[in-house]
């Protein structure tokens, strides 16, 4: 009997043994909490700051953790002090649920030192790169009485994008856009004026913020070097907005494939059906590059 009981506990404890081999404890995790990222920049050198950062990518010591939604709050497994790399991340187009590492933000680096369980709080910082170049701006900020840098597409200039000084709808700075359409138009469509440079292959961005009830489309211009006429591409558009709303419109692709010896932006304003007017405010209109 006493072998008998010696082998049913041997027994025992070599399975209870296993099932810990099997199922291992699992690691605790330190939670970060990011509810927002700090933005700084150089106004001079790349306009106004405003931006529209609607999540975070990421990384620990190099590893991928995730891309999350803000506000957000992730798990870390660390048993040690590590580097955690938060990447700036934006809906590209406007369009929600295709998110990119923007690549004209820089990314922040801090020192996450594990509490297992517990929740850090962190707010990381970011601004423009360094190398960011605005192959054009306008913040519609200029005193009375001066043009802003759009002009009419077609030779009908009764509707422009105008300027308007401080009032309730101006966004920021001493002001901005705005379209007007009332009577027999539906729609009217401006143009900047050439931009800078732009290399075939880099990273290009129009920024631009607006509101009305309106329908907005963003696009672009080319004069092809291939044939020396002019192209015109309607890249995105946006439902009316009755707030303030930041878009980034990626043109790298549209630069690849209609390179030209000039290039403008395009904006085209629609009414809503069924309205007998209608209002567009633009303002911080940029294209970016490097």
């Amino acid at each position: 009997m006493r072998i008998l009981s010696f082998l049913l506990c041997a027994a025992f404890f070599s399975a209870f043994s296993a099932c810990n081999i099997i199922n291992p404890s699992e690691p605790v995790p330190t939670y970060v909490r990011i509810d927002s990222f700090n933005f700084t920049g150089n106004t001079a050198k790349t306009g106004s700051n405003s931006h529209k950062i609607t999540h975070v990518w990421a990384y620990f010591n190099n590893n991928p953790v995730g891309v999350f939604d803000l506000p957000a709050q992730f798990p870390v497994i660390a048993n040690e002090p590590g580097t955690l790399l938060l990447l700036a991340g934006i809906d590209y187009d406007g369009l929600r649920g295709y998110e990119v590492a923007y690549p004209f933000y820089l990314s922040d680096n801090t020192v996450l030192n594990p509490k297992p369980g517990a929740v850090i709080q962190y707010t990381p910082t970011t601004g423009y790169h360094e190398t960011t170049r605005l192959a054009f701006s306008e913040n519609f900020d200029a005193g009375l009485g001066r043009r802003n840098n759009f002009r009419p597409y077609s030779i009908d200039s009764t509707y422009l994008l105008n300027i308007i000084h401080p009032d309730t709808n101006v966004l920021e700075g001493g002001g901005s856009g705005l379209i007007e359409l009332n009577g027999s138009y539906d729609s009217t469509v401006v143009l900047s004026l050439p931009t800078g440079t732009i290399q075939a292959g880099t990273d290009a961005y129009i920024e631009l913020n607006y509101k009305g009830d309106m329908e907005l489309r963003v696009g672009m211009y080319s004069v092809l070097n291939s044939t020396g006429a002019a192209f015109t591409k309607e890249i995105i558009g946006f439902k009316a907005s009755s707030t303030w709303n930041k878009a980034y419109i990626g043109i790298k692709e549209f630069i690849s494939a209609y390179q030209g010896s000039e290039y403008r932006i395009l904006i085209r304003a629609d009414r809503t059906p069924g309205s007998s007017d209608g209002k567009l405010y633009i303002d911080n209109v940029k294209l970016v590059t490097f």
